[in-house]
């Protein structure tokens, strides 16, 4: 994510729950307003996060940007609404 940014000038992030793990990006992705689409899908294998901690609390805590995305409704089966019912529980 930091060499998206940087090098290449990202201005969003797409399906974006991992950056939480560095500190230094979420402090980069904050410093920048670079926008993180969160969906409750892992960005590395499409499983359902289940019940992984929400990283909305602490993205929007260090000053993110955070929304909530879909990703990919006609593949995954879930809509807006259901993201946002996830997440509203989970945060």
């Amino acid at each position: 994510m930091r060499a998206a940014v940087e090098v290449l000038g990202a201005e969003r992030m797409g399906t974006a729950c991992g950056p939480i793990e560095d500190p230094a990006v979420v402090e980069l992705l904050a410093e920048r307003r670079v926008p993180l689409e969160i969906s409750r899908l892992e960005p590395a294998d499409g499983r359902r996060a289940g019940r992984r901690r929400s990283p909305l609390g602490a993205l929007d805590a260090a000053g993110c940007i955070v929304t909530i995305d879909a990703d990919r409704p006609g593949l995954f089966g879930t809509t807006l609404v259901d993201e946002y019912r996830y997440w509203r529980r989970r945060s």
